[in-house]
């Protein structure tokens, strides 16, 4: 699992992003932006093998099924379910999700309300 980020990271900002339609600084803010996510251990969660999350399964509860076989006999068929690996899981991945939340945060803080495009955006890839 990844790192946790720097204490510094909670506290800092990133250059904000300036666009007025003509002239814009994202090639300052994308240098600028990249060192400083990466000094605070969140570039990983934008490029690279942390940048995915991690797999958590999707949550099946445990289920009884009743119903005639092939022979015409009642059986009751239960099925555990993952209620306990779904749990350990999510527990694992906290945080990988707190430090995507973070850089996340951090990115959509400093970027003009006429670049954020995209809505429901869940990671900082």
């Amino acid at each position: 699992m990844s790192e946790a980020p720097s204490n510094s990271a909670s506290h800092g900002e990133l250059t904000k992003l300036t666009d007025s339609g003509i002239n814009n600084n994202y090639a300052e803010w994308a240098m600028k932006s990249h060192h400083q996510l990466r000094s605070w251990g969140l570039w990983k969660h934008i490029e690279g093998l942390d940048s995915d999350p991690p797999p958590i399964p999707v949550l099946k509860k445990p289920v009884e099924c009743t119903g005639p076989n092939k022979q015409g006999i009642e059986v009751t068929i239960a099925y555990q379910g993952n209620e306990e690996e779904h749990k350990k899981k999510m527990e694992e991945a906290k945080p990988w999700v707190e430090a995507n939340q973070l850089a996340l945060s951090k990115i959509v803080s400093v970027t003009p309300n006429s670049q954020l495009h995209l809505v429901d955006v869940q990671y900082a890839k």
